[in-house]
């Protein structure tokens, strides 16, 4: 039985060539001393990648199970299957949530640059030497979107915020009877309220939970107020018709209990109480995924800023910040093309 000697970055590995075999389609399984890698004065292959994965890489060989070592970035476990044509689908579930966390976090990683971190009115100092109107519009962008860049934004920030505070105060104070008008027309301007439009930041990532909760809620508040309507139906005065008995499942779920419509019958009490559980258990379920995703932003903008913060340090003013690419490119001492 003839054994390969393969030189794997500085490390020597021995392997048989029969276990090799077992996926033909990989690159060990095509290696041919004509390869351009075979080195003829130490007879082996040389290969410039990690060595440390490559040890993975074997015990697949040996076990047909490929699992995942937890001190190498899932950036590197890529390019490296990628380059030893390895089949995804050979490697266990327990490192799958380990595999493509790397893209949940490189999404969570690009939605925080897209939104804190835009340079598309970012202008080079050149640009802004050329062109006038770049200076305005550069200072009017920093005066009303970065807080930190001058005093005068610092202001402009403090008095936005006092004035979305003020309207907030006004609307709620607009509901006492004391500070409102009962005749009050629309050319009455004390009536006329303006009311400031408070962007911020809103994440996306739990549209899908929060629409299946929606769709979930529907369809159990049809099926709660079918059911009650059916089992109040000798006593029609309490649930008259579905509708008014989705209304009152729907606040039986959000454990509300407006107390307008309630059951009094045997029956009645039956679907009441299931609909208490079941509505109990929708509004659970999706609060899990919301608090992982919140998390996971909260702990990869937290990097974020210290990543500005050692930037900063260490440029002085400077405001860009570069993240780092998972797209890794390896430059081989030789050709390793089969």
């Amino acid at each position: 039985m003839e054994n390969y000697k393969i030189n794997v970055g500085g490390t020597h590995f021995e392997i048989p060539t029969n276990s090799l075999m077992k996926y033909p389609d990989s690159k060990l399984a095509r290696l041919t001393k004509a390869a351009p890698n075979y080195d003829k004065r130490t007879d082996s292959f040389f290969f410039n990648r990690n060595p440390d994965f490559f040890n993975n890489i074997l015990d697949l060989y040996r076990t047909d199970a490929l699992h995942l070592p937890f001190s190498i970035c899932s950036a590197i476990v890529r390019t490296e299957l990628e380059f030893w044509d390895i089949p995804l689908d050979k490697l266990c579930q327990c490192c799958q949530h380990q595999y493509f966390k790397f893209e949940r976090d490189m999404d969570v990683i690009k939605t925080l640059k897209d939104t804190f971190e835009n340079d598309d009115l970012v202008y080079d100092p050149e640009e802004l030497q050329k062109s006038k109107w770049k200076r305005v519009l550069n200072k009017i962008w920093l005066l009303t979107d970065q807080p930190k860049s001058s005093i005068y934004a610092k202001i402009f920030s403090v008095a936005f915020l006092a004035f979305v505070l003020m309207s907030i105060v006004s609307f709620i104070l607009g509901s006492r009877e004391e500070f409102r008008r009962l005749a009050a027309h629309f050319n009455d301007p004390n009536a006329l309220m303006y009311m400031v439009h408070y962007s911020t930041y809103r994440y996306y990532n739990d549209l899908k939970e929060i629409l299946l909760l929606y769709m979930c809620f529907l369809i159990a508040s049809v099926i709660f107020a079918s059911l009650i309507y059916y089992a109040e139906f000798h006593t029609p005065d309490t649930f008259p018709d579905i509708p008014r008995s989705i209304w009152w499942s729907i606040v039986t779920m959000t454990t509300v209990g407006y107390g307008d419509f309630y059951p009094k019958s045997g029956y009645g009490y039956v679907v009441g109480t299931l609909c208490a559980f079941c509505g109990v258990i929708i509004l659970a379920l999706p609060i899990a995924v919301v608090a992982t995703n919140f998390n996971d932003f909260y702990e990869k903008n937290k990097e974020r800023e210290n990543r500005v913060k050692l930037n900063e340090s260490l440029n002085g003013n400077q405001r860009k910040v570069t993240l780092p690419k998972h797209t890794i490119k390896v430059s081989p001492l030789v050709e390793e093309d089969l």
